[in-house]
């Protein structure tokens, strides 16, 4: 499994460091990024102010006074110093200058979402502040941070240490990256963990030595799947089908029928992939006549991968007449991974259905499958318009979907989203919709979308930052 690694990264980071000095004025360079580094924004403006009045096209200088102006809370100021020239460069440049900022915050939880954003890009300019987040006073930025950076030696051994933290959460964090970078190489540093009081580190356990090998791992999986807490047989469950351990077969079946409501279907799941058809099939045909909705579609679409279509058919059918709308939603979702066109027929009068969030499913159903675009676009235009503005989350959805069967209502409503949705959570959920459909800098989409690094909650401008690393050139 590829590891996650900056290790790269910061090897170049010393060369692109080289390389920037070639740009602008190399002394003041030097010393702005000397005074960044030491939390000296405004100094560092004043020493980037002049020359970069005299060099306004270098994007070096530039670059640096956009970290200064973020890292200061000058937002409006950075975007119009990015807009004064929106080409490649500074673009890249704008993006990791938010980023950066967004690593020192004072509030953890943006470090936390920028450690994760910087992990997954791979953004060599900030692999230097990555380094500083090893020494985080937050324990789960430190070890997320400590995650990124596990392919170097200094990233590997905070990692480690980790183990040992304080707080059960970071060390549950540890515990599960370490078991899926080093697998079955991990299992004498993990098992230790799965009789320790957090149920969220044997959870954390549980999971990591799914990672492993079975033989190795069988007997700790066994008894944490009889565990006191819900959450820890559950990764138990998930973890023994990995390992195509049958063992586990008969607790699962047990948690099947006894166990806790939320704790069946994750046992039923993991029951489908251990199980072969000889020995799956009489107790999927049971639970599938059961009057337990949720479980019998479940178990339906486990025969249909089995060949058997009919039971699946005929509790899609059931459920779809259900009175509880989570349940017709089901029945849909069940409908689009059974090829038998006869499940898609059942699933369709759903369209039609009075409950909006039904009606989103079954959208989704006939988009995905290519049928009935025009009565899906008139479901979604309704939709939203029943959905909207009040019932956030739902709205964005209803609107994406409109979006995509080409009507220009659905971009307006998510554009409206993202300056005005209540929660960040919203904005930055209709901001990322729309960025997919913004694949270049010259897409008046993304020139719109630029001001997203405007909002007051900067995991707004993350989701754009992303997308500028990844997909603007």
């Amino acid at each position: 499994m590829r590891q996650p690694t900056l290790l790269p990264t910061i090897l170049v980071a010393v060369t692109m460091g080289t390389a920037l000095m070639a740009c602008g004025t190399p002394r003041i360079i030097k010393h702005a990024k000397g005074q960044l580094a030491h939390g000296d924004y405004a100094g560092a403006q004043r020493t980037l102010a002049p020359h970069l009045a005299k060099q306004p096209h270098d994007d070096a200088l530039a670059g640096l006074a956009m970290r200064a102006l973020f890292a200061r809370g000058e937002v409006r100021d950075a975007v119009a110093l990015y807009r004064q020239r929106p080409h490649a460069e500074r673009r890249r440049e704008f993006a990791v200058a938010r980023l950066w900022a967004a690593m020192r915050h004072r509030d953890p939880q943006i470090r936390l979402a920028a450690v994760q954003s910087a992990r997954g890009l791979n953004a060599f300019p900030v692999a230097r502040e990555m380094v500083r987040r090893l020494s985080d006073p937050d324990p789960l930025v430190k070890t997320w941070a400590a995650v990124a950076l596990s392919a170097t030696p200094l990233g590997a051994d905070v990692l480690g240490s980790q183990l040992e933290a304080r707080q059960p959460k970071a060390r549950a964090i540890a515990i599960r990256e370490i078991g899926r970078i080093a697998g079955k190489a991990a299992f004498a540093q993990v098992k230790a963990f799965n009789t320790n009081p957090a149920p969220e580190v044997r959870q954390a356990c549980a999971d990591a030595l799914g990672y492993g090998k079975g033989a190795t791992a069988k007997g700790i999986l066994l008894r944490l799947a009889t565990d006191a807490d819900l959450n820890v047989r559950v990764a138990a469950y998930t973890s023994l089908s990995k390992l195509g351990l049958p063992e586990g077969l008969s607790i699962m079946a047990k948690a099947v029928i006894k166990g806790a409501k939320s704790e069946r279907r994750a046992a039923l799941l993991a029951y489908g992939k251990l199980a072969s058809a000889a020995q799956g099939t009489a107790f999927f045909r049971g639970i599938a006549q059961s009057d337990h909705q949720g479980l019998a579609l479940l178990a339906g679409r486990q025969l249909a991968k089995w060949g058997e279509v009919q039971p699946v058919l005929n509790t899609i059918a059931r459920a779809l007449l259900h009175r509880r709308p989570h349940l017709r939603i089901a029945a849909i979702n069940t409908a689009s991974g059974v090829r038998d066109p006869v499940a898609y027929d059942l699933a369709k009068k759903a369209l039609r259905d009075p409950e909006p969030t039904v009606r989103l499913a079954a959208i989704r159903l006939a988009q995905s499958k290519g049928r009935d675009l025009d009565l899906a676009a008139n479901a979604a235009a309704v939709t939203m318009a029943q959905l909207c503005p009040k019932n956030e989350l739902p709205c964005i959805e209803a609107a994406r979907l409109l979006a995509m069967s080409g009507d220009a209502r659905g971009n307006r409503e998510l554009e409206r989203l993202t300056r005005e949705g209540t929660t960040w959570e919203a904005r930055a959920a209709a901001l990322g919709h729309l960025l997919r459909q913004a694949p270049t800098a010259k897409s008046p989409l993304f020139k719109r979308l630029i001001s997203a690094f405007e909002d007051p909650d900067i995991r707004v401008a993350l989701v754009a930052v992303e997308h500028i690393w990844r997909n603007i050139r």
